[in-house]
């Protein structure tokens, strides 16, 4: 699940045309849908990893202000618990 996640971060981000630059991101991850049977702390863990993942990782050789960096924000709803922890999200 955090790889799929994770390569799908990756993907967007590198998808772009034109040079990148550093990210000041913030990622809410919500799991209002799932079973309450599931931990949710899962769900907090990997909110935490992306959003260490995307404003850590250096996406340039430039350096930058952090007045310079692009705020953006992502939205990860889990939709559905299928199983064996699979999960589907949006």
């Amino acid at each position: 699940m955090y790889k799929k996640i994770l390569i799908a971060a990756f993907f967007i981000s590198t998808c772009t045309t034109g040079n990148g630059q550093e990210l000041q991101a913030r990622i809410n991850v919500i799991a209002s849908k799932v079973s309450t049977q599931v931990d949710k702390k899962i769900f907090l863990t990997m909110q935490t990893q992306l959003t260490n993942f995307m404003n850590t990782r250096k996406w340039t050789t430039d350096a930058f202000q952090v007045s310079e960096k692009i705020q953006c924000s992502f939205l990860i709803t889990i939709e559905e618990d299928k199983g064996g922890n699979v999960f589907r999200a949006r």
